[in-house]
């Protein structure tokens, strides 16, 4: 099963905008429009004010896969679960997953696979931040 960074992402801007509290903390990572990492904190900026809440190891996993270092192109190849989603726009995507026991990322098209890097997330890290993620969504 796939986890995508997609839901994961709306789902912190949910809990944000339900349980966080009225905060003024430094953002450090943008995750998309109006929500950001300040830490461990998920932060959503909105018309009504700031709001803050506590994701924990949420907030590390995704600072994990925020922007992988492509070590190397690839010949593109097929992944193996688990995948991470990180990116989709109409037909084109981009994943992580496992070939031969080392992590990568891939970019399709439809149902093209385009290309393939070699990235610098060891594959328990990566497992763990798959875990994460996947927990996370209840999956």
């Amino acid at each position: 099963m796939a986890v995508s960074v997609s839901a994961v992402l709306s789902k912190i801007r949910e809990e944000v905008a339900a349980k966080g509290s009225p905060c003024s903390a430094e953002a450090d990572l943008e995750l998309a429009e109006d929500l950001y990492l300040a830490g461990r904190l998920a932060v959503l900026k909105t018309e009504a004010g700031t709001k803050c809440l506590d994701i924990g190891e949420v907030a590390e996993a995704l600072r994990e896969i925020a922007a992988p270092e492509a070590l190397r192109q690839e010949q593109a190849m097929p992944l193996s679960p688990p995948y991470i989603e990180l990116y989709e726009r109409g037909d084109k995507y981009v994943v992580m997953g496992v070939h031969e026991g080392k992590v990568y990322m891939t970019e399709w098209s439809g149902v093209l696979l385009c290309c393939s890097w070699s990235i610098n997330i060891d594959l328990e890290k990566y497992k763990r931040i798959y875990k994460i993620l996947s927990n996370y969504l209840g999956l």
